[in-house]
């Protein structure tokens, strides 16, 4: 037993000259995804960044309307609106820019801002329900779910409802905001409910949880640099992830995080903050080793 365990030592050598196939040693390949595999994601850019490369190596792609979805409870905000719509009912359920533009604060648009959904009250809540249906059509039909986690904090006007990001500077009444930050606990409990929903509503989903190592560009918690902020929220999506992939069955663990912050130094851009190309590269790559056939 003890020399079984024994070989599973960290790798002794410089980071920068580690490989993939170091950094994923023992990490069982699971054909997930094969050419007739429908499949979608939620989340951060790096999950917008899986569905690009599967997309342009024929995969059976969805590519979905819910926009770059940051924190794990606004992930779990979408899958429960969409499949459980009628306990979706924040008391903020609009944002009203006057001259007949409406949008949702939960929904991020292809331009990154607030999803326009109508011209007054009523056609908003129309093209509501009709949004949650179209989120609900892909959650159900799909067979593989690509989750990639960002942030840890978020701004709302109810805890339960968190903002798709801050709120809006043009807005009027915004005194009733509040920022708040998960700990590791909430996001595993948001990682839970989320995947729970899921798996009701489509009992062979199967999912594939990433966190992403793109670091938040400001943050809201006092007598903390952005960069230490950045390293907390990291630590607790990923922690909290490892932790729901050993529960969950049919639930499985890409290390993009791994492979970038194995040399940052390498795989960043200049600005600090967005990954190369070749770093991108690199985890598809070990993406397309793991998981497809």
């Amino acid at each position: 037993m003890l020399k079984k365990f024994g070989k599973r030592k960290f790798p002794q050598k410089p980071r920068n000259s580690l490989t993939p196939e170091e950094i994923t040693e023992h990490v069982p390949a699971v054909p997930l995804v094969s050419q007739d595999t429908l499949v979608s994601s939620i989340g951060s850019c790096f999950a917008s960044e899986i569905l690009r490369w599967l997309n342009a190596n024929n995969f059976n792609v969805i590519t979905p309307n819910w926009g770059m979805v940051y924190n794990p409870r606004n992930i779990k905000l979408i899958i429960k609106g969409a499949l459980q719509y009628n306990t979706f009912n924040p008391t903020e359920r609009f944002w009203d820019f006057g001259d007949g533009d409406i949008r949702t604060p939960y929904i991020k648009s292809e331009n990154l801002e607030p999803q326009k959904l109508g011209e007054n009250i009523k056609n908003a809540h129309e093209r509501e329900v009709q949004m949650f249906l179209s989120f609900k059509s892909i959650l159900t039909k799909i067979d593989v779910l690509i989750i990639t986690l960002g942030q840890t904090e978020y701004w709302c006007s109810e805890k339960e409802y968190p903002f798709y990001a801050a709120p809006w500077g043009s807005l009027a009444n915004t005194h009733n905001h509040m920022a708040f930050n998960l700990s590791q606990t909430e996001v595993k409990n948001e990682l839970l409910e989320s995947i729970s929903l899921l798996k009701k509503h489509n009992t062979n989903l199967k999912i594939l949880i990433s966190v992403s190592p793109i670091p938040l560009v400001a943050t809201v918690i006092e007598n903390s640099s952005a960069y230490i902020a950045a390293q907390w929220a990291k630590s607790k999506l990923h922690s909290a992830a490892l932790e729901v992939v050993e529960k969950e069955k049919d639930t499985f663990y890409m290390p993009s995080y791994e492979l970038v912050m194995n040399s940052p130094g390498i795989n960043f851009k200049e600005d600090g903050r967005h990954v190369k190309d070749s770093a991108i590269n690199e985890i598809m790559q070990t993406f397309k080793r793991l998981y497809t056939t």
